[in-house]
């Protein structure tokens, strides 16, 4: 189930406008999630991005957060939704993207995944172009508050990540 979730849109990203890996740092930023995530930690992302149209986009992302307070707990968020892409400059763009989330995780000890209910998450960022086809994503998101017996998960991301566009 873990290798499934984490690599459920690395076949998307083939096909993709522009796929992207980030790393971010977490903050958890309700009172029960600081008590299940003890120490803030990095997610690892893929996203794909798919254009409709203008700067109009579709997204999805999937997220790891590993060594979950400091024990060996992983949580996967999951997460769909729209993307508007605004040219600024020559070589940067702005964005501002929102969309529903869920997240999977497995408690330390535990075998099996669970899923907490569905929460939102909005979120902005810039494009720096390198080149033509490469360029580094810096953002920040918030997501709401999502509870599930035991955990409840939500917060401020703040990271940045590398794109290629095909």
């Amino acid at each position: 189930m873990r290798f499934f979730l984490a690599f459920l849109l690395l076949p998307l990203s083939a096909v993709a406008y522009m796929p992207q890996f980030k790393v971010s740092y977490f903050k958890p930023t309700l009172p029960t999630s600081k008590d299940f995530l003890k120490i803030s930690t990095a997610e690892y992302q893929v996203e794909a991005l798919f254009n409709i149209s203008g700067g109009i986009n579709a997204f999805g992302s999937v997220g790891m957060l590993n060594n979950v307070g400091g024990q060996d707990g992983r949580v996967f968020p999951v997460t769909f939704g729209a993307k508007y892409v605004k040219p600024m400059a020559r070589m940067v763009s702005a964005y501002g993207y929102a969309g529903p989330r869920a997240y999977y995780f497995q408690l330390p000890g535990e075998k099996k995944y669970n899923r907490a209910k569905f929460s939102g998450v909005v979120g902005a960022g810039i494009l720096s172009f390198m080149t033509k086809r490469l360029c580094i994503d810096s953002f920040a998101e918030w997501s709401s508050p999502s509870k599930v017996t035991g955990a409840e998960f939500g917060g401020w991301n703040v990271g940045t990540g590398f794109s290629y566009i095909f």
